[in-house]
């Protein structure tokens, strides 16, 4: 028994190959742009740097413009260095190496470059701004502690104390408590991920708030 086959169907096109061949049979013809000349304009031939006008040409004058095309004609040494470092990169933004992760999320440059619609980054974000925040407070600190230094020449025991709990006197006894909780919870070593340098800090914290505490109840 014999089957007639079915054409193929015109709307099973995978590779899109009969609708560039519907689309290049339906195209408007275009003349050859250049002067006296009558052949059909089948290549289009950018007029400018931009690449947003074109001409049409024919196969004889479009190898002709292709000859005599310098897509940089007329550019400065300083353009035309500016331009091949954009093509190194594919004419895409770029930043300096390690910009983004030595400022970490929630930075300027993070928030700039980064888009997070999903929350994705937000504990690192927290973490990184919790961390800043701390540095500051250190910088501040160690400021403190140097004017300190110059205006006494040296410390004693109860001053390295005020400077490592960073508080001034007067001051009562529930006072230094309450900073002397606030810094254990700020550098306890869970909150820093096992940081040794935070392990020291608590160390230190300790033994200042009993040099102080004995200070205070005498």
């Amino acid at each position: 028994m014999a089957y007639r086959r079915s054409p193929p169907s015109s709307a099973f096109d995978p590779f899109g190959i009969a609708s560039k061949k519907r689309q290049a049979q339906e195209a408007p013809h275009h003349a050859c742009a250049s002067p006296g000349c009558n052949q059909p304009g089948e290549y289009r031939a950018p007029t400018d740097r931009r690449l947003a006008d074109y001409k049409w040409l024919c196969l004889e004058h479009i190898r002709e413009h292709n000859q005599k095309w310098n897509f940089y004609e007329g550019m400065s040494q300083e353009q035309l260095e500016e331009e091949i470092r954009k093509d190194s990169c594919w004419q895409r933004p770029t930043w300096k190496l390690g910009a983004l992760g030595a400022q970490g999320p929630g930075s300027q440059a993070w928030n700039d470059h980064v888009r997070d619609d999903l929350g994705i980054f937000d504990r690192d974000r927290r973490q990184a701004e919790a961390d800043r925040r701390r540095r500051r407070d250190d910088a501040e600190r160690q400021a403190r502690q140097q004017a300190r230094q110059r205006r006494s020449g040296g410390e004693t025991i109860e001053e390295k104390a005020l400077r490592i709990l960073d508080i001034e006197p007067p001051f009562t006894r529930e006072t230094l408590r309450a900073r002397y909780l606030l810094l254990v919870k700020k550098n306890h070593p869970d909150v820093n991920h096992g940081d040794p340098l935070a392990e020291e800090r608590l160390k230190d914290i300790n033994e200042a708030y009993k040099i102080l505490l004995k200070a205070v109840n005498t």
